[in-house]
């Protein structure tokens, strides 16, 4: 439930802050650096979920990706963000978030929802 409720959370973020998004890429915050570092772990979770078998490595994984979007959101408000490149930035880091566990979501054969 923690885990859909990050991700109706982030699509709710992404669905007010519709914006022509910057090219640059601006980060000030450490926080936004683990996400990245933590997405970018993706292809290795899934490998090790293809050799193991075992879905615990993929639930532990957005759980823990959950758990920064989760740090993220109260470190920062995207909504009120006045620099437009650091706004940018962090909407397309939410889309990346999004996108990951969404499709980690899916291989657990679990539906996500719009609202809660």
């Amino acid at each position: 439930m923690y885990i859909l409720y990050s991700l109706v959370r982030i699509n709710s973020i992404l669905k007010n802050n519709k914006i022509e998004l910057e090219d640059r890429i601006k980060s000030n915050n450490d926080i936004e650096k683990k996400i990245i570092k933590e997405l970018s772990l993706y292809p290795d979770v899934i490998d090790e979920l293809l050799k193991s078998n075992e879905p615990a490595h993929l639930t532990k994984y957005i759980f823990s990706v959950a758990g920064l979007f989760s740090k993220l959101y109260e470190q920062v408000n995207i909504s009120n963000e006045t620099d437009i490149v650091l706004k940018s930035s962090r909407i397309r880091l939410l889309n990346c978030i999004s996108k990951v566990i969404t499709s980690a979501l899916k291989i657990l054969g679990i539906e996500t929802i719009e609202k809660l």
